[in-house]
């Protein structure tokens, strides 16, 4: 601070000192002491960003949800969250979103495509908690009723660079087939309230009964910022 107010009196005398040639000169010098004392009145200083110490390590993710598969499924919709700890910070982008209903009548049959993109930056002093992207596909049954078809996570990769991942989905089922029958006809399938804590953070998973149920394509493209100055070697 001291050295850029020692930089603007430096400024000031210069122009103080200089003898004007012509009016002209004259005015643009009175215009430049003008904003001058205005700068040095509100104590302005020029800061160059790549100078200031980092108090925080940055994460930047850039992905896609591009593409499902389900066996027996023609329509389907994907609904994502980014889940992280409590000494994260979300510094920018969204955290959540739906994407559109995607349909397997394509020309190469490969999936149902949604190519959803989502986009969000963090900032933390502790690597605990590492965000991970929940999702949950949702679908319609045979009375055109909105149903979960599946549950599924995947942590962001932990190192700069561009991944592909592979997200297992995963729904749960009764204890029984009878059970399951009767639910489906009543539309009241079996399904996580709190589906974020107990995908994300495995409550209760050991006591609830699960079926695989397909597959869901997401890329990364992972940026870091300042990792090394805390000690981590992502």
């Amino acid at each position: 601070v001291h050295g850029g107010k020692k930089k603007l009196n430096m400024e000031r005398n210069r122009l103080i000192d200089r003898s004007p040639i012509d009016e002209s000169l004259e005015t643009e010098r009175q215009k430049r002491m003008d904003a001058l004392e205005k700068r040095m009145a509100q104590g302005e200083e020029k800061v160059d960003p790549r100078t200031v110490p980092s108090n925080f390590f940055h994460l930047a993710v850039s992905g896609v949800i591009e593409k499902g598969d389900m066996v027996g499924e023609d329509y389907l919709q994907v609904q994502y969250e980014v889940v992280f700890g409590e000494d994260w910070e979300r510094v920018s982008g969204e955290i959540k979103g739906f994407s559109q209903l995607g349909s397997s009548a394509n020309v190469n049959r490969s999936g149902i495509v949604f190519n959803y993109p989502f986009d969000v930056s963090f900032r933390s002093l502790n690597p605990f908690g590492w965000p991970q992207v929940v999702v949950v596909v949702k679908g319609l049954d045979l009375f055109g009723r909105t149903v979960v078809k599946g549950y599924g996570n995947v942590h962001i990769p932990t190192k700069t660079g561009y991944y592909e991942k592979t997200i297992q989905l995963f729904r749960p089922t009764h204890t029984s087939w009878i059970a399951d029958f009767w639910s489906y006809l009543r539309g009241s399938i079996a399904e996580y309230i709190d589906f974020k804590n107990v995908i994300a953070l495995g409550e209760g998973r050991e006591i609830a009964r699960v079926k695989s149920v397909g597959t869901l394509n997401v890329k990364f493209q992972v940026t870091q910022k300042a990792m090394k100055k805390f000690g981590y070697s992502c």
